[in-house]
This record gives structure tokens, sequence and C-alpha cells, in this order.
């Protein structure tokens, strides 16, 4: 789409990177915060990358407002080519095809569209986000601020400093 970049930023190259495993978005954001580093941390040494318990679009857009500089997506990416989510891809019994070498499973798998349904899901991923994007008045995906986001989960707000907007003050 016009008007907002996805090309990577050169504000995360070449340096050091954090990573957390978590289910949520917002835990290795607290810890960051807790350890004094900021949530918005577009300028110091360190990469944040939040590498799972993302699975919609509005979750990457959250974890990028939030500070994070990389996202994994790769969860999402695999329900995107059909995987049913079932954890059996060590065993060599994926239901799917998806995670096997068994001819019989893997027939399962249909290789001519599992492509195009993965692009699909990438670019309206980020068609959207990039409509979030320039709602908040960005030209870049980069350029998400914790102030952009507002939530109406006190927790949330606790947590993480977004802008609580409910009725009932916090």
């Amino acid at each position: 789409m016009a008007g907002v970049s996805t090309r990577e930023p050169s504000f995360s190259r070449g340096r050091r990177q954090t990573s957390s495993e978590t289910t949520s978005p917002y835990r290795p954001l607290q810890r960051c915060r807790g350890r004094g580093v900021t949530l918005d941390n577009r300028g110091s040494d360190a990469t944040l990358i939040i590498p799972g318990g993302l699975r919609t679009e509005s979750d990457f857009m959250k974890a990028l407002a939030l500070g994070a500089d990389r996202v994994g997506v790769s969860h999402s990416a695999l329900q995107a080519v059909g995987c049913l989510g079932t954890r059996a891809c060590l065993t060599n019994n994926c239901p799917v095809g998806i995670a096997t070498q068994k001819p019989s499973l893997r027939a399962r798998l249909e290789v001519a569209m599992s492509p195009k349904t993965l692009a699909n899901w990438f670019g309206a991923s980020v068609e959207w986000m990039q409509v979030m994007a320039r709602a908040c008045g960005h030209d870049h995906l980069s350029k998400f601020e914790t102030s952009d986001p507002t939530t109406w989960k006190r927790d949330v707000a606790y947590l993480t400093g977004v802008s609580y907007g409910w009725v009932v003050p916090l």
C-alpha cells in the first residue's frame, strides 16, 4: 500500500538482541521496564524481540507500539498454511502434513496452495498494520509509539504504561 513503508528500519541493524519466550507480548516488556529499560527503546543499544504469543496483526501492532523492534509470527504463519495446532510436530505425526516425513501424511498438505495462502496472510497483515499506522498519523510501521494504543483493561495499563481508556479511573 502506498504511504507506509514496511522496509526494515535501519536503527535495529547490528545490535545485541534480547529475546524472551512467552505467551504474552506484555511479559518481556514488563521485565525490561523492571530493569530500567524504557518501553520505547528506539535509540538504545538493545533490540527487543517478542518471539511468541502473538496471533493476529493487532497483536503485532500492539507489540510494535509498546517498543518491540521485531515480532515473531511463526505460529500464525503455520496456521495460515493449514496447521491445526495439535502440537504433534516432534512426533512425525502432523495430521495436515506440514511437520512430518511420512508420505501418507505429507500428501495431505496442499503444496501448490500453501505459498499463496501464506503470501495472502502476510499481505493482509501488513496492510492492516499500515492502515493502523496511518490512523495514528505515522508513515512507517517502526514509528508506532507507546501513546498510540489505549486499553480498557486495568492490568494491561498497570503492566505496560498504556493509556487507560475506561470510564472508571485507575
